[in-house]
């Protein structure tokens, strides 16, 4: 986690700390609403890719509990790296090379620091999170490359 401060006018969520979960993917669909803008659905003559985020308007104007809901799914990957979240669970991976098998299950509520892992004493939770990040996979065209032996 790391630490984000927001301030402006027609920001009305008043003074505090909070530890609503925020992705730098919700940065931009916040600003395109405060600017009462539209994302383009294309480009010259190609269709753009839907963004991840949520805006965070309605969440810092106090309209909202939070951001995202307990479905929301974020996901990260970089060099053999992989962080995927899914409301309170989260998938991580930080050996190389990248393998499927060596996800590990985190509570981030729980265990903010990330320092159990609950993949064998929550079986089913993992598998549901496991599965989620393959669809995740699947719908965003990701391929990582598992090593082949």
């Amino acid at each position: 986690a790391a630490p984000m401060i927001v301030a402006g006018r027609s920001l009305t969520m008043g003074q505090g700390l909070r530890h609503d979960f925020v992705t730098v993917m919700d940065i931009a669909p916040t600003f395109l609403e405060l600017a009462v803008v539209r994302y383009p659905g294309k480009l010259g003559t190609n269709a753009t890719r839907p963004m991840l985020g949520e805006s965070m308007v309605p969440y810092l104007q106090g309209k909202s509990a939070g951001i995202h809901d307990s479905t929301y799914v974020a996901g990260l990957w970089a060099g053999g790296n992989v962080s995927f979240r899914r409301g309170r669970w989260k998938l991580v991976n930080t050996e190389r090379p990248y393998r499927e098998d060596r996800l590990r299950l985190y509570d981030v509520v729980g265990d903010p620091g990330e320092t159990i892992d609950l993949s064998a004493a929550r079986p089913a939770t993992y598998r549901a999170i496991l599965e989620a990040w393959r669809q995740y996979l699947k719908a965003n065209d990701i391929k990582l490359q598992e090593p082949t032996n």
